[in-house]
């Protein structure tokens, strides 16, 4: 990997100007010496059937995938006032795409078939039109000064470093084809490919923000957080084109997030040492994949739901104390000098959880297939005092369903366990001259 970031600035009355360039050179490189046989099967009892596994024998590999990319911006923060400053930029983003090795899946939607393609291809069109606008604005709204309001927005692009590498590792299979004869009379296959019009992923993002200082030792902020993801890279087996032939992954455009919180923070410095802050989150993350690592099965229904990382509330206090010096005051003043307490205390709910009836389906390791049906009526929890957190899933209220079909229970729609934690440390700072001590 090679970058090189480039900026100069120029100041001009209530402006200052900023305009720079980031270039970045990524190679990828994939090398195996010796070739690989690989195997997927559903269960170790499917090997006994020769017709059921997926099996791939691949030769030594060498390859590379480069990639660069380009970033031009220029910003321009322009305090209006003393009290009013505004930073507005603009970024422009130019990713142009790798190149597969010569022999990679296509999907084409014309025809809703599979195009395997023998020669060197782009694996997204180029885009000279992925502009970044950025703003921010800072208030001071009282003349005092201890009451500001701070709000910003903008829109990212992600980097394309993830899909440059499933040209080398074929995707989350990690082989470029499996074949396999569980289909009768035709060799199936499962190969990885790639959805036409790919783009970089898009993130919107927005913020705002009231402090307000109530003296000059203690201060409290309310804010606002927002982003939306656009494009997101999923990675998807079993949609158009899939067939008894052919099973192609592809890498798509097809993810979507949202993320909304509400956040709220108090500082309070004492003047006998003692120094105090809480901070409180509400917040709520939505996905139809938290992670572009594995694969999803595309005609699984909508997976529409909370993120696996969805945390609705969290709540954060700490404390300093540092116990005052009293030099001079004898063997016990000095026995008490350097010391301090702190203590931090951490509160949280549960991450959410998805029941599922497998994680895999024709022999393939899946993230969302398959969900069994909720039995209305039945609690999702029941006690059990030799579980932890007193209480587990129960079984009666999820319905076993036919392979291959999804449920009516939802994605990461039951809430998991919920923690606390204190952490206390008492320490002490030994002086052992005017320039050196130890804590």
């Amino acid at each position: 990997q090679f970058q090189t970031v480039q900026s100069a600035a120029w100041h001009h009355g209530r402006h200052s100007v900023e305009v720079g360039a980031d270039y970045r050179s990524v190679t990828a490189v994939r090398r195996d010496a010796g070739g690989t046989l690989s195997v997927l099967v559903d269960q170790i009892a499917d090997l006994a059937n020769a017709q059921l596994p997926w099996t791939s024998v691949t030769s030594p590999v060498s390859q590379t995938a480069h990639l660069p990319e380009l970033s031009l911006w220029a910003e321009d923060t322009w305090q209006i006032s003393q009290r009013l400053t505004i930073a507005a930029g603009l970024r422009w983003e130019y990713s142009p795409s790798p190149y597969t090795s010569g022999d990679s899946w296509f999907y084409d939607p014309t025809q809703a078939e599979f195009v395997q393609v023998f020669v060197p291809t782009p694996v997204w069109k180029t885009s000279l039109r992925d502009y970044a606008p950025r703003l921010g604005v800072a208030w001071r709204i009282t003349k005092d000064g201890r009451t500001v309001l701070r709000a910003g927005g903008g829109v990212y692009y992600d980097s394309s470093m993830s899909i440059a590498a499933d040209i080398l590792n074929g995707g989350p299979l990690s082989i470029t084809q499996y074949k396999s004869e569980r289909n009768g009379l035709f060799s199936t296959v499962l190969g990885y490919g790639f959805a036409p019009n790919l783009r970089l992923p898009e993130i919107n993002q927005g913020n705002f923000s009231i402090e307000h200082g109530f003296t000059g030792h203690d201060v409290l902020s309310v804010g606002y957080v927002g982003a939306e993801g656009h494009s997101l890279i999923r990675r998807e087996v079993g949609g158009p084109g899939t067939g008894f032939e052919r099973l192609i992954a592809l890498t798509t455009n097809d993810g979507f997030s949202k993320y909304n919180a509400l956040q709220a923070q108090y500082r309070r410095r004492f003047s006998q040492g003692l120094e105090v802050q809480g901070s409180y989150t509400w917040s709520h993350s939505i996905d139809n994949d938290s992670s572009d690592a594995f694969l999803t099965w595309a005609g699984a229904g909508s997976d529409l739901g909370n993120s696996d990382f969805d945390l609705r509330q969290s709540f954060d206090a700490s404390a300093s104390y540092q116990f005052p010096r009293r030099d001079g005051a004898g063997l016990a003043g000095r026995a008490a000098a350097g010391w301090s307490l702190s203590g931090v205390f951490r509160a949280r709910g549960g991450f959410p959880i998805t029941v599922q009836q497998s994680e895999e389906y024709e022999g393939i390791t899946l993230t969302n297939a398959f969900r069994p049906g909720y039995m209305a009526g039945q609690p999702i929890w029941i006690g059990d005092a030799n579980a932890p957190g007193g209480k587990r899933l129960n079984p009666s209220a999820f319905l076993a369903l036919p392979d291959g079909a999804q449920g009516n229970l939802g994605r990461n729609v039951i809430n998991g366990f919920g923690m606390s934690q204190l952490d206390l440390a008492l320490s002490r700072d030994v002086r052992i001259s005017d320039r050196k001590s130890v804590v």
